[in-house]
């Protein structure tokens, strides 16, 4: 069942300064030393972690965690530059050992809850994976729109098609057609991406400076990052898609799927998760992949995730592993922990 969370009507409930505490943070990333980074100011309350994009950074969370602040100690999960730039993620499995034991030396005891954003999310996964196997209860994993890919759920054509016809105005409209600008950005990368894939075929791909490019560099900006950079970018993205997630994860998970997609990604993320864990809600919030976690979208999953942490805190396996609060979420009004946004 889904449930459909929408972030219109809402007045900005924070101020970040509003540049100014952004700029803090990215202040405080310029040279982190440690794994988890607290990203609001609240010190009670429950713990949630969040595991960094394909970046290894975490300041993406910055309006989120803003938003839960005095409510939810809110610690982001990174990969520091120590790390990155060190060859050290040789695997999904070994870099989710690594947080692992970043979340054990922050929260010795108690229920663990945990979460990620894009590929993050894969590395969420196979993170709470361990921390079960070691005996922690996670009571709470949030996919916030990604999920494995190498489970082999393939779409068939038509749905793929007509997915794409119904979604193309939407993504348009919601990306693209506020600034022209970025329209014009996007035909201009497709129009050099058609241009080497000729290119390379005429050449029979024998030149080396005729190759492809990763195919990481369709969805973030090249030149912004240095060679050492780019190497690890390009090493965790294969990672992450080579990775097979565990068909028998029991947990409670609740993911959260932008309603608009990008037109040749068409990822589906509710049917793998489905496939992953039957028991999984999937919540449907506005916005795309990059825009649901920056205002004004990010609202609505601030709302729904608030009470899902609060119940989560306290909650306890039933038998079969599951947390017995899930179903009861769409019963639920309004947590007492969360402050009214609108």
């Amino acid at each position: 069942m889904q449930k459909f969370i929408f972030s219109q009507n809402r007045q900005q409930p924070f101020s970040l300064s509003s540049a100014g505490r952004l700029a803090k943070f990215k202040e405080m990333f310029r040279a982190p030393g440690d794994v988890i980074v607290p990203l609001n100011d609240t010190e009670t309350g429950p713990k949630f972690f969040c595991i960094h994009s394909i970046t290894g950074k975490v300041t993406d969370f910055v309006e989120l965690a803003t938003l839960l602040d005095s409510q939810v100690r809110f610690y982001g999960i990174q990969v520091p530059p120590r790390v990155r730039l060190s060859g050290y993620i040789q695997s999904i499995e070994k870099l989710a050992k690594f947080h692992a034991e970043a979340i054990k030396v922050a929260q010795p005891e108690g229920n663990v809850m945990l979460g990620g954003w894009s590929v993050g999310v894969i590395v969420a996964l196979e993170t709470a994976r361990q921390l079960t196997a070691d005996g922690r209860y996670v009571s709470l994993l949030a996919s916030i729109d990604d999920a494995p890919l190498n489970i082999g759920l393939k779409p068939g054509a038509l749905r793929r098609c007509a997915r794409m016809v119904g979604n193309l105005p939407v993504w348009l409209a919601e990306k693209h057609l506020v600034d022209p600008r970025n329209l014009t950005a996007f035909v201009k990368n497709r129009s050099v991406r058609v241009w080497k894939v000729g290119k390379q075929l005429i050449a029979g791909a024998k030149d080396e400076k005729t190759r492809l490019r990763h195919p990481v560099w369709n969805y973030l900006e090249e030149h912004k990052y240095s060679p050492k950079y780019k190497a690890f970018i390009e090493e965790f993205y294969d990672l992450a898609r080579q990775y097979k997630a565990p068909m028998d994860y029991r947990g409670p998970v609740v993911v959260y799927e932008a309603k608009t997609v990008h037109p040749v990604q068409m990822h589906q993320v509710a049917r793998t998760w489905k496939q992953i864990t039957p028991q999984a809600e999937i919540v449907a919030v506005r916005g795309t992949h990059e825009s649901m976690i920056h205002m004004p979208h990010v609202v609505a999953i601030a709302d729904d995730l608030c009470g899902r942490i609060e119940r989560a805190a306290t909650a306890t396996p039933d038998v079969a592993g599951h947390s017995p609060l899930a179903p009861s979420d769409r019963e639920r009004g309004p947590s007492p922990l969360c402050t009214p946004y609108a």
